[in-house]
């Protein structure tokens, strides 16, 4: 997860800081707002520019359930419970979650009282709870956003270059259907469990 970014190598790191930083003038300066959200889901960005000059970094950790991960593997066909492996890709695949959020309580470690961690699940069955500690977190008030999402209205983004088809496909609103994954098999809990199960646990996760 770290291994391929910048900051192991200080001159990288130091270019990387630099170039981060002037996109975000930029952004600041086409929108004329004074903050800017990165939802780079590297953690090892964050932890490249952690410190910059003349940046107040506030990083939120978004959780999702590993079973979740699992899913979109199993509805995109990049794994198949008849395939050769299936358990063992699975085992991995809680591997990979548990890295990259392992990666993420690094850097929300190297922020100190500036990280949150949030679980996507409760984001979306109780928004305003979780809007108003991403408010307090990074000092603005949320409360016409909060509205926004009580009256079912969906919501916009800007500055998109690429991303998930969620993000890319336009507005959407924040429903807890989306959670509604399928029932998977006990042997596929068990074989997420062997791979993530720690971190799972940690964060509420049964």
């Amino acid at each position: 997860m770290f291994s391929r970014m910048p900051w192991q190598h200080p001159e990288e790191m130091q270019a990387y800081r630099r170039g981060t930083l002037a996109l975000y003038r930029s952004v600041t300066a086409a929108s004329g707002r004074s903050v800017v959200v990165d939802s780079s889901k590297k953690p090892g960005r964050a932890v490249a520019i952690t410190g910059a000059d003349g940046l107040d970094l506030r990083i939120i950790h978004l959780v999702r359930n590993g079973l979740s991960f699992v899913e979109a593997h199993l509805r995109r066909g990049v794994l198949s419970p008849t395939g050769t492996n299936y358990l063992y890709g699975v085992f991995r695949l809680g591997m990979a979650w548990s890295a990259v959020n392992y990666a993420a309580e690094r850097a929300l470690s190297m922020t100190g009282s500036k990280g949150l961690r949030l679980r996507f699940e409760d984001l979306l069955q109780n928004p305003i709870p979780s809007l108003q500690s991403i408010g307090a977190h990074i000092d603005l008030d949320t409360e016409c956003i909060q509205e926004h999402v009580q009256a079912g209205l969906p919501i916009s983004w800007r500055h998109i270059e690429s991303g998930s088809r969620h993000r890319m496909g336009g507005p959407a609103v924040l429903d807890p259907s989306f959670l509604k994954y399928r029932q998977l098999d006990g042997r596929t809990r068990l074989a997420f469990q062997l791979g993530g199960g720690v971190l799972s646990r940690r964060y509420g996760y049964q």
